[in-house]
């Protein structure tokens, strides 16, 4: 394997390959330890970041790797130190080479709904599974939702979880907190755009009073396209756990009643689901053949 010449040394374990992320926070490299073994290395900017947070992330990780031998979506914690040259703060988390969910969405521009209800479905399955062995309040936006090899999502970004103390007398309505940040997510999938394009005390306005009716005007005239009523209504229920007390605690009473959700765990639409992914990587491929030539 060759480096280019900004490689450098961390410690004794870590050869830097590709620098990946800079931010005031922490910086983020392509490092390995031998030919074989690469990984992404998070560096810490110590005076930026207070320790606490850094050492609830370690914890986290130690956390999970304990009780995710049957699960394995989430980034998979490798280590953590701070004996590298620098004498900062570091963690290491394996790497994916495949894309995420945001670099797909760039190649699409938009998918299909029946492909949002899929990575809707396996986004609150993974988060009942975190809750379950106590952890809770993962930030989940596109960018933090990786493909592995084998076409299953993986969520980045554990720095922003939390420990739930007792998992058992978790209350569902905390529960839903979690499940209701998939309501952007979702929409961005099927339109290319976010909610966040309608201004703020608006959109606020509009799902306080239940006007969803004026959300998607918007949305449909900013985006040009027409969305399904099952699409329409998963979303509105999924913004309005956020305001309306009424609805706390009935998230599986309302995925209950959609006809959709009873058929979306199927090997067909798991078939369709990678396909769809493996095609927009075809197609990439295609193109940077077709600009090389």
């Amino acid at each position: 394997m060759q480096f280019d010449k900004t490689s450098q040394k961390f410690g004794k374990d870590y050869i830097s390959i590709q620098k990946l992320y800079t931010g005031e926070l922490y910086e983020e490299y392509k490092v390995k330890n031998s030919p074989s073994n690469i990984f992404v290395l998070k560096l810490f900017n110590k005076k930026r970041l207070p320790p606490k947070k850094i050492i609830k992330e370690i914890q986290i990780g130690i956390h999970l790797n304990k009780k995710e031998e049957e699960f394995s979506h989430v980034i998979k914690f490798i280590s953590s130190g701070s004996e590298l040259s620098s004498k900062r703060t570091y963690i290491v988390y394996e790497l994916l080479e495949k894309k995420s969910l945001l670099d797909y969405l760039v190649l699409a521009p938009y998918f299909e709904e029946r492909f949002a209800m899929i990575v809707f479905w396996k986004l609150i399955n993974i988060i009942q599974h975190l809750h379950k062995i106590g952890i809770g309040g993962m930030s989940i936006s596109l960018d933090k939702i990786w493909i592995d090899d084998n076409y299953n999502l993986k969520l980045s970004g554990i720095d922003s979880a939390q420990f739930i103390k007792d998992p058992k007398s978790f209350k569902s309505s905390l529960l839903e907190n979690d499940f209701s940040q998939l309501s952007d997510l979702v929409l961005q999938l099927i339109s290319g755009k976010s909610l966040l394009t309608i201004p703020q005390v608006q959109l606020l306005k509009y799902i306080e009073k239940e006007k969803y009716e004026l959300i998607w005007k918007s949305i449909e005239m900013q985006s040009d396209q027409k969305f399904s009523e099952e699409i329409k209504e998963l979303i509105n229920f999924l913004l309005s756990l956020k305001f309306n007390k009424q609805k706390k605690g009935k998230l599986h009473e309302f995925l209950n009643n959609q006809a959709w959700c009873q058929e979306i765990n199927s090997k067909e639409n798991e078939d369709y689901f990678k396909e769809t992914l493996k095609r927009l990587e075809e197609n990439e491929k295609t193109a940077c053949n077709y600009h090389f030539h």
